[in-house]
Formats: C-alpha cells, structure tokens, sequence
C-alpha cells in the first residue's frame, strides 16, 4: 500500500487539475455510517427495506415510515459527524489550486462543512429541504425542527409536506447538474475514485468495480490498469489477480516490497495464467524507487 500511496502523492504534486468523487467509505470515516445497513431492531422499527423507504412512491403513500426512517438513520447522525482528516485533505487541496472539484454521490453535506466550495451533490443534500407544491427551498433544520412528525410547508399558507432535497428512486437526476460533472471529468489530468474496500471474495464490490470501469471508458480511454501485487503475498496472489482480471480486466502487474527479503515467485504463476507483463517492481516506499522489471535479475534473486 505504501509504494500506491506515494505514487498517488506525487501525481497530485504535478497536477493542478484534480476531481475527486467520493462515496460512502468516506463518510463512514466521518461518522455517518451507511443508513442502508439493517440491524434486527431496525427491521421491527421501520418494516421495510432502505430500497423501499427511499423511494418517491413510498414517500407518497407511506410518509409515517419514510420520516421515521429519515429522521432516525439519516438526519441523526449527520447532526454528530465531523469531517475526517480526507474531507480536511480535500479542501486544503481545493485552497491550493489543485483539486477543482469532488463530485459526490455523499448526502450528508460533510464536504462542505470541512470548507470545500466546489461539490457537486449528484444525489442532492440532507442540508436542504423541498417543498414541491411552492417550489420553495428550506433549509436542513425545518425538517429536523418541525414540531410535527410529517413536516408541513408554511410559506404563504402552503400546507404541503416538506421533504429532503435529495434523489429519491423513481426521480430523475438533474441532467444539468451529471453534464457539469462530465466536463470536470473530461477535464482532469488526475481522477481519483473512492470506492468501497475491495475485496476478491466480495462478488458485488467487484461488480461495482467493473462498472466503474466501463462508465469511465465511456468518457475517457482507460489505456492501463496495472495490478500491485504485494511481494510477500503466497498463493492468495494468484486468486486475487484472477478474481481483478475478470472483474476489470489487467494490462499489467507491479510487484511491491522487492526491497525485502520476499522473492515475488508469485508473479511467474500470474504471469503464466494470465499472460501479463510484469511492468514496474518497487524497491522502496517513494516514487523514486520504482523501477522497471528486469527479468534476468529477477530471476537470479530467486535462484540466489
């Protein structure tokens, strides 16, 4: 991981046009958990799953639950969160004239609060109210603060129920708002994706990977996808660069920690089964020490 992380470092020392799209990992750092996850207690609270809850229908026919739900899971926790030390990162970034904007499929408004200015909220913002009778916009607290469990709009005798500006299932996004973030992203010399944790044997985080990557390539090239593969890593290696192999497909494999005493011997299994070059192989943690794979010394360190 270190070898990635100072590669990423020195990417964002030259560049100057950053875009940067969050998900939900991030805000879990900043403890607002994923208000999709279910306990026991919650199933016999709200009866019905988040895919349901958070649905315009629902919203309509069942505005008792929705509110319960919304206010318990989702507005609660966002009155404790604190922006983590990657939302403070962020905005130093943006401060700095490097990063241009996060896109964000976050709700919770948290970007802001750390001082970034240029976030694009794709799914809306909990910090925002809506009334879609009047058309008025309300802020966060005329939910939180009704005194009534169904909020009801009061501008100019309005009368209708107040609801989160956010994306609900079954509403369209706003087409204005996905072009703006298209044209950052066709824009940026670097683009880095916070994605959940990745793991070989989790089928829909690796689905979720493979669709970042189409989604990408109908906008921009994706002309390397490099695996880093840890030297010290035993036959699990193999199982990882198959399971990535599929899900994204690999034009290469860099082999990290050669500095040590591993060998890397994994890699000639890899290369074997999925006949893919070993490109870079890193001999220490700064950018500085990677290095490109030599085949012959590496084959006499391991015969040494």
């Amino acid at each position: 991981m270190d070898i990635e992380l100072n590669i990423l470092q020195n990417w964002i020392q030259e560049s100057d046009n950053i875009v940067f799209i969050s998900g939900a990992d991030l805000s879990a750092e900043a403890g607002f958990p994923d208000y999709r996850i279910m306990t026991q207690a919650d199933w016999a609270r709200y009866k019905y799953a988040p895919d349901e809850i958070l649905r315009l229908t629902f919203l309509q026919r069942n505005p008792f639950y929705f509110y319960r739900y919304y206010r318990e899971k989702i507005l609660a926790p966002v009155l404790t969160a604190q922006p983590s030390p990657a939302h403070e990162a962020l905005a130093h970034l943006e401060q700095a004239g490097k990063l241009r904007a996060i896109l964000t499929v976050n709700i919770d408004g948290i970007h802001q609060e750390a001082g970034s200015r240029e976030v694009l909220e794709l799914h809306g913002s909990v910090m925002r109210s809506w009334c879609a009778k009047c058309e008025k916009f309300l802020d966060f607290f005329y939910i939180a603060d009704s005194p009534t469990h169904i909020p009801y709009c009061n501008v100019d005798m309005c009368g209708d129920y107040v609801r989160p500006a956010i994306v609900l299932k079954e509403e369209p996004y706003d087409l204005a708002l996905l072009e703006k973030a298209l044209d950052y992203v066709r824009a940026a010399d670097v683009l880095i994706i916070d994605t959940a944790g990745r793991l070989q044997n989790k089928s829909n985080l690796m689905d979720e990977l493979g669709k970042i990557r189409r989604v990408t390539e109908k906008n921009l090239p994706v002309d390397e996808v490099l695996l880093v593969l840890d030297a010290t890593t035993g036959q699990n290696g193999m199982t990882q660069a198959k399971v990535f192999a599929e899900a994204i497909g690999i034009t290469g494999v860099v082999l990290s920690k050669l500095d040590g005493s591993a060998k890397g011997g994994i890699v000639i299994s890899v290369q074997k089964e999925l006949d893919v070059p070993v490109k870079l192989v890193g001999l220490g943690e700064g950018p500085d020490d990677l290095a490109p794979f030599d085949p012959e010394g590496f084959v006499d360190g391991i015969l040494a």
